[in-house]
């Protein structure tokens, strides 16, 4: 066990926490699972879609900051939950919404505290989100800034692992989000790029699986890997075609750079093929895995 103490926090909570150490992976592993994380989408690039999509902000959709209080158990625990909440704040973020922004600011502290994460959401990076709250590119940056600094402090400080149950927190709930909104508006052709991207995530959900499997070391890891690979068994109705991207278009015919960037980010949706009925059944399986994970984790 390790304890860390600092001083005080903002919301009148000592931070003096006890954690379990976290057994190191040997070096090839680390290099193996670092690699994979640093091609995942990050909270805000998952989230960032559902608002593409021209949907309004859902306070349904994210978890109750409050409930940051029955995290502070297990290592896992503190870690699924902590991606939770940064995916929940980034889809605030999005869309300046003041108020949760700040609540989920508090309740990653507090998680993120209780890890021994003393400076990921210290005074100073609290106090640039209260004095950005109505800056949306402000809100992100910080954001990055705060996702990246976790990550690169856990793995410089052997705790790889836990910045893999992060990440997965992290996915499960901004898919969560982002296939609920394309669930409810399947009538709606301007969503279905949404709903694309959800099917598009695909070949991410195995990367993930393939992390959690070479790290997992307990019965909560276990059960999660066991949950994802339900979810991998729903997503094999989602075809993705692997047909090149660039064909089709015309070179000569563009006007600039950002229209073949355009055309390309299009194109490779044209090759997701996802029905009605399997972002459905994704929707209620990223759901109920969430709900677990909220609930029971």
């Amino acid at each position: 066990m390790v304890a860390c103490g600092s001083n005080s926090s903002n919301d009148g909570e000592a931070e003096t926490v006890t954690f379990q150490e976290e057994e190191p992976l040997d070096e090839a592993l680390k290099e193996k699972v670092v690699a994979a994380l640093d091609i995942l989408p990050t909270p805000i690039e998952i989230v960032s879609h559902v608002r593409d999509a021209a949907d309004g902000y859902n306070p349904a959709l994210v978890n109750n900051p409050e409930s940051s209080r029955n995290y502070l158990t297990t290592n896992f625990r503190k870690a699924v939950n902590l991606g939770v909440y940064m995916a929940d704040l980034g889809y605030a973020c999005l869309y300046t919404q003041a108020q949760p922004a700040m609540d989920f600011v508090r309740a990653s502290k507090r998680v993120a505290v209780d890890m021994g994460l003393l400076d990921v959401f210290d005074p100073n990076i609290v106090k640039r989100f209260e004095d950005n709250l109505e800056n949306r590119d402000s809100l992100i940056n910080l954001l990055y800034e705060s996702y990246y600094y976790t990550d690169d402090y856990l793995n410089k400080n052997e705790r790889t692992r836990t910045a893999a149950i992060i990440m997965a927190g992290a996915w499960i709930e901004g898919m969560h989000i982002a296939a609920s909104v394309a669930a409810n508006h399947q009538d709606d052709e301007s969503f279905n790029d949404l709903a694309k991207r959800v099917g598009d995530q695909k070949l991410t959900l195995n990367a993930i699986v393939e992390v959690l499997e070479l790290i997992s070391n307990d019965e909560e890891m276990a059960t999660l890997v066991e949950q994802m690979k339900k979810l991998q068994t729903t997503f094999e109705a989602v075809e993705i075609s692997d047909e090149s991207v660039t064909e089709e278009i015309d070179l000569a015919n563009l006007e600039d750079i950002s229209q073949l960037t355009d055309m390309v980010l299009q194109s490779d949706l044209d090759r997701v093929n996802i029905s009605g009925e399997a972002l459905m059944a994704i929707n209620q399986e990223l759901a109920s895995m969430r709900n677990y994970l909220i609930t029971n984790s």
